[in-house]
């Protein structure tokens, strides 16, 4: 017992002493990769002067001075543009700016020559300026060529072509040519040349040193991560703790862990020493640990040879799988579902053959390699694309069954075999929609029933009561009681009337309505009607337009129920219909030949402000002010009788224009009838 207690802590100690190593070997590579990476120029330059950073400094400061000596020249000149303020004032910042460059610049001197007038401008006293082309660093530039003492190419660097360009391009504009050039002994404090050149050397003096670090901090990492590798885990099954939590959960877990590097990484700004990595060294070392232990976590997996089946996406797919191929309730598989992954696997291995067959036959693997990639895309997007189909579906159908019932559904978006159980699902809403329409508006049909039957009910009687009272006063004359009684005779037949109406509308509101249908002629009765309308009709001064139609017709109804549509219909043009006006009715055979409506039309004195199907609701007015006699039920119930005998009466408003719709079968037909 004590061999093996010994043994596993011996065994224990030696994987954390690697692991430690391991780690102090991240600490050592980065110290190399880092200075290699920040100097990367120089990693890669023999010379100082052959450098990115060299090339692109001294290009931008001979911009600066083609810019400063030919276009801004000084503060004065720019004050003096006819330009706005707010421009000035950005081209002064810009000279102060160059200014400033300049002046930091100090170990630079330049020579600017025209070549029309050969005017000099120089930060160099004259009697030097002669010399600035034997200094051993020079840069000549004229409008076509850049000539360079210390390198052929120069020039011709990715980022500084385009600065060069537009400085030959204002030497070209002006007739100038430029002359830059580097003092013998540069100034260390000088931030475009002097300290640049300060840390190339020293990088140089070390460089071997930051490569070997890297070189022996990577191989440290490969060891360690082979020793773990072949020592970690064994075959008889045996999980260590960090093996029981899921491998995607660990994956998660180790990407997790790269968002302190990164945020750490964000919030630096500058990087002026070794020292200055190491928040972010620290992050990176967690970092690294929950990746490292997610692989040697993979590795005692695959050692024991579960790596597949711990695997949550492979235990759901498996789950699915089994959902899709049996079935539960009859306890068998389901063949097209099975046979679909089969025929997929079995495509899959016959490619997996092709390229067993065509090893050292190329052409074989190029043929078969696209077939492959394509076969299998191909089931991709076709698998992808119901899946999406259903997600679709399924989040429809449940933001429904939460109430959203006009949630939309496009079904152009679903796939074919599912698009018209998306079409259902569609006219299951829109079935939803006006059944719930439905409930509300009857709802508010109860209320306004309830509301207008007190109303039109109220108003007789109230004057019944008030007559019934002044009757009962002693004092009247005989004049005055039988006018008293006239009005309550009046009123109470106007309630009789309403209560008759009442009962005549509930009844043909439910069905229940006798009908006895015959052949009639319409044109007479619809005469008889008017001629009952006569008198009202004149008091109103109403013209009727009324042609007989040739050839004569019949249709199949209840006269006693035409008679009365047509009466409330009449009683309806009495009532509402403008003083002085025609009232047009015509005869009108529907295209279909089987049916012949008469279309009565009017203009309302009243503004129709009001949908055209309301108007046949119980109690529904045109007249809102209600200071007329009508109740609301004649087109109401003319339309409940046309409805019993199979007929329709449709209502239309067009402006002030009332039309009333009333379509019967045609039986009888003795000759062409013209449309009208």
């Amino acid at each position: 017992m004590a061999i093996k207690l010994k043994k596993l802590l011996r065994h224990v100690l030696t994987k954390a002493v690697v692991l430690l190593v391991m780690v102090g070997a991240v600490f050592l590579a980065t110290w190399g990769f880092y200075h290699i990476a920040i100097m990367q120029d120089a990693y890669q330059s023999e010379h100082f002067y052959e450098t990115q950073e060299f090339e692109n400094n001294l290009t931008r400061l001979a911009h600066n001075i083609v810019e400063k000596e030919l276009i801004l020249t000084d503060e004065a000149s720019i004050l003096a543009l006819e330009i706005s303020e707010e421009e000035k004032s950005e081209k002064v910042r810009r000279l102060r700016r160059i200014e400033q460059n300049l002046k930091q610049a100090s170990d630079l001197d330049y020579m600017l020559v025209s070549k029309t007038t050969q005017r000099v401008i120089s930060n160099v006293p004259k009697t030097e300026q002669g010399s600035i082309l034997s200094r051993a660093v020079y840069v000549k530039w004229d409008y076509a060529s850049i000539e360079s003492s210390f390198n052929q190419s120069f020039g011709q660097n990715y980022y500084s072509y385009s600065t060069n360009e537009d400085i030959q391009r204002l030497l070209g504009l002006s007739q100038h040519e430029l002359v830059v050039a580097l003092k013998p002994e540069l100034d260390p404090l000088s931030t475009y040349f002097g300290a640049p050149y300060k840390a190339f050397t020293d990088f140089k003096r070390h460089q071997n040193e930051y490569s070997l670090g890297l070189i022996i901090g990577l191989l440290i990492i490969l060891s360690g991560t082979i020793y773990f590798t072949i020592f970690v885990g064994d075959e008889d099954g045996r999980k260590r703790p960090y093996d029981h939590v899921p491998f995607e959960i660990q994956v998660i877990l180790a990407g997790v862990s790269i968002i302190p590097v990164y945020v750490i990484g964000e919030s630096m700004h500058a990087l002026n020493q070794f020292m200055d990595l190491i928040p972010i060294l620290v992050a990176l070392e967690i970092s690294l640990l929950f990746w490292f232990f997610c692989y040697l976590s993979t590795v005692r997996r695959i050692k024991r040879g579960g790596f597949f089946k711990e695997l949550l996406i492979s235990q759901l797919l498996m789950k699915l799988i089994g959902a899709m191929t049996f079935d539960k309730s009859k306890g068998r598989l389901k063949p097209w579902l099975l046979l679909l992954i089969v025929a997929y696997g079995g495509m899959n291995m016959f490619f997996l053959l092709l390229f067993l067959l065509g090893l050292n036959r190329g052409i074989t693997i190029l043929l078969a390699l696209p077939f492959f990639i394509a076969f299998n895309v191909i089931v991709l997007i076709v698998v992808n694309e119901r899946i999406r189909t259903l997600n679709l579906m399924m989040h429809a159908t449940k933001a429904r069954v939460h109430g959203q019932i006009n949630y939309p559904l496009e079904t152009k978006k679903l796939t074919r075999e599912f698009r018209q159980w998306g079409e259902e699902l569609n006219q299951q809403q829109i079935g939803m929609e006006k059944a719930l329409e439905e409930a509300m508006k009857g709802e508010r049909m109860k209320t306004e029933l309830i509301t207008n039957v007190t109303h039109d009910l109220k108003n007789p009687l109230t004057s019944i009561i008030n007559y019934v009272d002044l009757l009962k006063n002693e004092a009247i004359n005989e004049e005055e009681r039988k006018n008293y009684l006239q009005i309550l005779e009046d009123k109470s037949l106007r309630l009789k009337s309403l209560i008759e109406q009442l009962v005549e509308a509930s009844k043909a509101s439910s069905g229940n309505v006798e009908v006895a249908l015959e052949t009639l002629d319409p044109y007479v009765l619809l005469q008889q009607v008017i001629g009952e309308y006569e008198e009202a009709f004149g008091e109103k001064n109403l013209i009727m337009m009324m042609n007989e139609p040739v050839p004569p017709f019949s249709i199949k109804g209840d006269g006693r129920l035409i008679h009365r549509i047509m009466d409330n219909l009449m009683a309806n043009v009495a009532k509402y219909a403008l003083d002085d006006t025609r009232v047009y009715i015509s005869f009108i055979k529907e295209e279909n030949l089987s049916q012949l409506a008469i279309e009565i039309k009017n203009i309302s004195k009243e503004a129709l402000n009001m949908a055209p199907e309301l108007l046949t609701e119980r109690f529904v007015r045109g007249d809102k002010s209600r200071h007329t006699e009508g109740n609301g039920l004649g087109l109401s119930i003319a339309r409940s009788l046309s409805e019993a005998m199979g007929a329709s009466l449709d209502i239309g408003i067009d402006g002030d224009l009332f039309k009333a719709r009333l379509t019967f079968p045609l039986v009888i037909l003795n000759a062409p009838l013209e449309q009208e």
